[in-house]
């Protein structure tokens, strides 16, 4: 074995990043990072981070450059279908007194950004268009093999390739089988110009309404209201088989 251990971690998102981060921080063990897609992209539009979250990136020494870029603001507000104010509540007041981090809503191309800054500082490698193909666990160590014929061995192996991981499905519980939630939802991030401004100054937090068919929510996702991030969630049957409707949408680059 080399002096130092060596971790072979599958996906290069915002769990892949933060979990080869860490242990650059914390351990002796040497990183590589294996994404599937050939340069660095993203799902989804913005994401919320709780307060643990917070605290994990404070660790991982980005946490300034995160609040620069994302919105602080946690309260949400429930609104009527007349556009009436039903209630408002503070999402992590309670969590904010006991450990100090509040809440965070960014752009998910944002904080990629962010933790891929802090990964080329530390010098730690990415390697884009590997797509695992084989895995192979011995007494010495785990072999990976993609599809363009390359293979890495390390010490261990971190399976952090989303909802449709391959190390999940091949390797860590094969016989578990997704199970969908009843729940779906469509939204994406729209710049606020596009909007009235006295509208988008009322935005404080997340502005909620339920409707017959579903929730509708908006928020910012930046410090000013250049961004706005929407979503629409409700209740859909379970799709028939082969239809694409896998939990994905289509992939934006960057």
């Amino acid at each position: 074995m080399s002096q130092h251990r060596k971790a072979i971690i599958i996906g290069a998102g915002p769990a892949g990043l933060a979990a080869a981060l860490r242990l650059h921080q914390q351990t002796d063990i040497k990183c590589t990072l294996y994404e599937l897609r050939s340069e660095p992209t993203t799902l989804g539009g913005a994401v919320g981070i709780q307060p643990n979250g917070m605290r994990l990136l404070y660790r991982l020494g980005v946490y300034d450059k995160i609040l620069a870029r994302g919105y602080n603001g946690s309260n949400i507000t429930l609104h009527s279908l007349q556009g009436n104010t039903i209630g408002s509540q503070d999402l992590v007041g309670w969590a904010r007194d006991q450990i100090g981090f509040g809440y965070v809503r960014i752009k998910r191309t944002d904080l990629v950004d962010v933790l891929l800054e802090a990964i080329n500082e530390a010098g730690i490698p990415i390697h884009f268009n590997k797509r695992v193909t084989h895995i192979d666990d011995g007494a010495d160590g785990v072999s990976v093999t993609f599809k363009d014929g390359s293979t890495d061995n390390a010490d261990i192996l971190l399976g952090c390739d989303g909802i449709h991981s391959f190390i999940r499905r091949y390797w860590v519980d094969p016989e578990q089988t997704s199970e969908y939630s009843g729940l779906s939802g469509i939204g994406s991030v729209i710049p606020g110009s596009s909007l009235n401004p006295e509208t988008t100054a009322q935005i404080s937090g997340l502005e909620a309404t339920m409707t017959e068919e579903g929730m509708f929510a908006v928020t910012r996702c930046t410090q000013s209201t250049d961004d706005l991030y929407w979503f629409f969630t409700k209740e859909v049957s379970i799709p028939a088989l082969g239809t694409g409707m896998d939990g994905r949408c289509k992939v934006k680059k960057r």
